[in-house]
């Protein structure tokens, strides 16, 4: 008999003995003889187990979702109705629904709109993506978070109003939705990551407040329609910020503040800020269109 294989057995006649106290020291507890099997079995192979998270129960469905049951909420999984219209409710099993996962309407053909329920607190990345009927999307209150590519590829989508809650317009959110034509947020928005707005034909304007202060790579290319980004002056542009740009996209910023070297710089046609762009809510631009983005709350001088 080989060293080598006497070692072997020697490890495995050990991991017995260990299973097997293993066992009967749990005999009184909520124990599973099949989960540690697969453990002993990860242990001698090399891998790991994937363990469920904190507070996983199980995984259901209805004639509408699949969803996932933890002790005290329900993450919605995956859309299997038919409908166009949709409404994500707030409660299932009597629990109250805290997110929408990735690629929940992944490829979502026959849904044209769908509607969050308050209580809703995120939606991962790729909630929406690739929902090319999706032309309406209503958000509560609730929501904070917003994962990448979430409405990347809606390309029927034609508005939406991000909540006052969420701060950041993540990497790819809205990528190559080619209808949209009016976004709505707050002025608490500080990022916007790379190629959020990208592919976006149909936007004319975008208007982010005082407290943006980082853009990414490419955020609005492939827009042709895209005349004017108002930026904050302490705004940090990535190198390839406005690359492949509009030519005819012009940036309001602050006369003098880095964001406005940084666009000189970066030959950006630029158009000082004298606040006058943030306007009440029932105000108009030339065109009869509300500014997109604007701010709502703007103080009377």
């Amino acid at each position: 008999m080989s060293s080598a294989w006497k070692r072997l057995l020697g490890k495995r006649i050990l991991l017995v003995a260990l299973l097997t106290l293993l066992v009967f020291s749990l005999s009184g507890c909520n124990f599973s003889l099949e989960s540690a099997l697969e453990q002993l079995k990860a242990y001698v192979n090399g891998t790991e187990v994937a363990k469920p998270p904190a507070g996983f129960v199980e995984s259901r469905e209805n004639k509408t979702f699949a969803y996932d049951v933890y002790d005290k909420y329900v993450i919605i999984t995956a859309y299997l109705g038919e409908e166009t219209e949709v409404t994500v409710p707030a409660k299932i099993d009597r629990l109250p629904v805290r997110s929408i996962a990735s690629l929940t309407f992944y490829d979502g053909v026959s849904v044209e709109s769908v509607t969050v329920s308050e209580g809703i607190e995120s939606l991962d990345e790729n909630a929406f993506y690739y929902c090319t009927a999706l032309k309406s999307v209503t958000l509560p209150e609730s929501l904070s978070t917003i994962g990448d590519k979430a409405f990347s590829w809606c390309s029927s989508l034609e508005e939406i109003t991000l909540p006052d809650a969420v701060t950041a317009i993540p990497a790819y959110c809205f990528n190559q939705c080619t209808a949209l034509t009016r976004v709505q947020f707050s002025s608490e928005i500080t990022s916007v990551g790379a190629r959020a707005f990208s592919g976006c034909e149909s936007l004319t304007s975008l208007y982010f407040g005082d407290e943006m202060v980082a853009l990414g790579d490419y955020a609005f290319r492939g827009c042709p329609a895209l005349q004017t980004v108002r930026l904050s002056g302490d705004c940090v542009l990535s190198p390839n910020a406005l690359a492949d740009r509009s030519d005819t996209l012009t940036v309001m910023t602050l006369q003098e503040s880095p964001c406005w070297l940084a666009c000189l710089e970066m030959g950006v046609m630029l158009t000082p800020d004298d606040g006058s762009l943030l306007l009440p809510e029932d105000s108009t631009d030339e065109s009869g269109d509300i500014p997109l983005g604007e701010e709502s709350t703007t103080e009377e001088t």
